[in-house]
């Protein structure tokens, strides 16, 4: 629905709507601004805040495609982004150069290049989401105090937009202004300019008048009313407007009763789920989704990022290696636990089928549950954004890469095949010196044939270490690489698999190498020695892989109990492409902060 907007400005020292001044466009007021170009957008709640900024982008892009070469070159392109995630103090430029690269694929070189010459006009969209509701607002003070004390962005060309309390909230508590940044305020629709919006958008879809009649004549009679005062945001607006083309009669008649605004706004709200479910499209995916299990879903991933602020993590958004907080970390271990034993278990069973010794199988699963089983609880213990260098214990799913822009990874997959292989050696080599002082009977050939094997098994471990991660790529350079909400647990899986095959390709290769010389040269010593590399390929997939069988795990129980959909990421791309969740960098939040509050009051209230 296109809303016409209106603005009025303030010299942001005062909210107090008699002291702004009214204003009737935005893009030729910007470009009228004195240089360095400098604006605050400000609005509350489904004001028009993103759509604002969206409609100057495009319009500040089509007047700069106009220009001459040499007007475009000096002439920065505005890029809108999300500044949560940012603190305040990483500096700006690599902090947009980062969001830059993750948001449009560009390799990291070439948007630090540009964030360094100036050819980018930063459109930061909410400044009020850079911290909780209920906190000191420290990261939106420490980014305003950068941006207007920190050359060179103090002098540089600048777009902000915030939530108009939370904007004076953050003056109120010492926060200093946008250095010179002009303010504008978004103003509220009128009852007049909401029932011509209504009405221009019925006419535009040839749409039976009898249907909107109740709607429009309360608007009409009851300028003052609870709902011409609900319907003053574009968002509330446009929610009304879907509501009722939709031909929902028992929901337009939940809205035109006398109800105080907040029931109506509650109830606009819980109609934007339905008339997006209403709206699937029988070749769709979706189309079995059901507008009260996806009021669910929702309300318990609301409930679920509030939980997590209120722990203290990042609780804006999600990514798809985080989903098994929201199945629950108890419930997950259970089920993932139960999934790799089942998986060692048919491994002994098909190994079983080919026996050397007795017992050896059943051996290396205990072996396997004592030994790996604790490492899980650890693994579930580290908190997930750790940056741990170490492959399976950096809490997301890992990614390989044969090539990434801008950096040279031969160098630290040497080091660790040094370190591992190195310390590998040592240790071995202190284990056979003590059995060999133990046991004084045992030849100097037995003892060197066993060193030998163990010498063998040091450098696989070196090697296996060394390749995965070589390969294996750092947040860092995911961010050159560029990242996408959908594919990390694809990722993550390749990356195991990868990293199994090759720890059975190296192990094999060194057992069947070592075994002959010290068993004997026979089939059965071969034998030992793949067996062996089998297990050392399990223990490779399962540690690589970890984070993608946690998320399996919880895609389960959620199919089981119905706490979310068990298609976690077949639903959030639904959720985004129905206007319902947005992408940020990697990860899915809720696209208007309304919705989330009113889900998580709800999920509370129940």
């Amino acid at each position: 629905m296109s809303i016409d907007l209106e603005f009025q400005t303030s010299d942001g020292s005062s909210s107090d709507p008699a002291d702004l001044l009214e204003l009737n466009t935005i893009e030729q007021r910007y470009e009228n601004l004195a240089s360095p170009r400098r604006l605050v957008i400000l609005g509350e709640l489904g004001a028009g805040k993103t759509v604002t900024l969206n409609q100057l982008v495009l319009d500040l892009l089509a007047r700069r495609s106009a220009l001459s070469d040499s007007g475009r070159y000096d002439t920065p392109v505005p890029v809108r982004v999300g500044p949560s995630g940012w603190d305040g103090k990483q500096p700006f430029s690599e902090w947009m150069a980062i969001r830059l690269t993750t948001e449009y694929q560009v390799p990291r070189s070439v948007t630090a290049a540009l964030m360094r010459k100036g050819y980018v006009l930063p459109v930061l969209d909410g400044l009020d989401e850079m911290d909780s509701d209920d906190t000191d607002p420290v990261h939106a003070r420490s980014a305003l105090e950068l941006l207007s004390t920190t050359a060179p962005w103090s002098s540089r060309p600048l777009i902000v937009s915030c939530r108009t309390s939370a904007f004076y909230r953050l003056r109120e508590s010492g926060g200093m202004p946008l250095v010179d940044a002009k303010i504008y305020v978004l103003k509220s629709l009128d009852p007049s300019n909401i029932w011509v919006q209504l009405e221009n958008y019925r006419q535009r879809f040839d749409l039976p008048s009898t249907r909107w009649e109740t709607v429009l004549d309360n608007i009409a009679e009851e300028s003052d009313g609870s709902l011409a005062r609900t319907l003053r945001t574009p968002l509330m607006l446009g929610l009304a407007a879907d509501l009722l083309r939709s031909g929902d009669q028992e929901a337009v008649s939940s809205i035109t009763v006398p109800a105080a605004p907040e029931e109506i706004e509650r109830s606009l709200l819980s109609s934007w789920i339905r008339v997006a479910v209403g709206g699937i499209d029988e070749s769709d995916r979706a189309r079995s989704y059901g507008a009260a299990a996806v009021e669910g879903w929702l309300g318990n991933l609301a409930a679920h990022l509030d939980r997590e602020q209120t722990a203290g993590r990042d609780g804006q958004e999600i990514t798809l290696d985080q989903f098994w907080r929201l199945a629950g970390r108890g419930k997950c271990l259970a089920v993932h636990t139960a999934f790799i034993l089942a998986v060692s278990l048919i491994v002994a069973g098909v190994l079983s089928l080919f026996p050397t010794a007795s017992g050896f199988e059943w051996k290396l699963v205990m072996t396997f549950v004592l030994i790996f089983a604790p490492m899980g609880l650890v693994l579930y213990g580290l908190d997930s954004g750790l940056r741990i260098h170490a492959p399976g214990f950096r809490g997301v799913s890992e990614r390989f890469a044969w090539k990434v822009p801008g950096h040279r990874r031969w160098r630290r997959g040497l080091q660790s095949a040094s370190v591992i292989g190195g310390c590998a050696l040592a240790f071995f080599a202190v284990i056979t010196a003590i059995a060999w002082l133990l046991t004084p009977e045992a030849a100097v050939r037995e003892v060197a044939a066993a060193y030998l094997l163990l010498s063998s098994l040091a450098v696989a471990f070196g090697i296996i270490a060394g390749l995965i991660v070589g390969f294996t790529t750092t947040f860092e350079e995911r961010v050159a690489l560029g990242r996408n909400e959908r594919r990390p647990i694809r990722e993550g899986q390749v990356a195991a698999l990868l990293s199994g095959a090759a720890a059975f390709i190296i192990f094999g290769s060194a057992g069947a190498v070592a075994a002959p010389v010290v068993i004997g040269n026979n089939a059965s010593a071969i034998q030992s020695g793949v067996q062996c590399a089998v297990w050392m390929a399990f223990v490779v997939w399962f540690v690589v892989g970890f984070n993608g069988q946690r998320f399996l795990a919880a895609s389960l129980i959620c199919r089981v109990n119905g706490k979310f959909c068990g298609r976690p990421a077949q639903f959030c791309n639904w959720a985004r492409t129905a206007g319902i969740l947005r992408v940020e960098g990697a990860g899915y939040r809720f696209r208007h902060a309304m919705l989330q509050e009113w889900l998580v009051s709800k999920a509370r209230e129940s």
